[in-house]
């Protein structure tokens, strides 16, 4: 089920994706180029995060400067199990961009790992049964 947005909430989400400014009040900064009040732009990330279409705020690192391994993974699962397959995945460390697709491979996300750990490649089957596939990035 979607949220309906008002123009301003749009204005206000694609504002954050395009950057908190690194300043000592970032939000009355965010909050003086839409022309708002930054108590309005707070209750409105306040609102979205409470309704989960603003999951996190959190910075966005270049994962290959830091040495870490990402990749692309899909999984197949029942449709009736996307929403419970989704909460697990997403409650690991190095996992963002998780969404569900209208193909057979139905779940797919990003994952990124330190130097440390291993992210192996290719078809496997996760310890569930499920399907899943890896696929290795391409940097141009």
């Amino acid at each position: 089920m979607g949220v309906a947005m008002a123009d301003m909430d749009t204005k206000i989400i694609n504002t954050i994706e395009d950057g908190i400014p690194l300043v000592s009040e970032p939000f009355k900064e965010m909050a003086l180029r839409l022309d708002i009040s930054e108590d309005y732009l707070i209750e409105c990330i306040r609102r979205h995060k409470a309704l989960k279409v603003i999951r996190q705020i959190s910075p966005i690192y270049d994962t290959r400067m830091l040495g870490f391994v990402s990749s692309l993974i899909t999984f197949k699962v029942a449709p009736e199990k996307i929403e419970s397959a989704a909460m697990i995945i997403n409650s690991y460390p190095g996992v963002s961009h998780n969404y569900q697709r209208d193909t057979d491979f139905n779940l797919w996300f990003t994952i990124a790992v330190p130097p440390d750990r291993y992210l192996p490649s290719g078809e496997t089957t996760t310890n569930t049964g499920n399907p899943a596939i890896s696929i290795e990035p391409v940097y141009v």
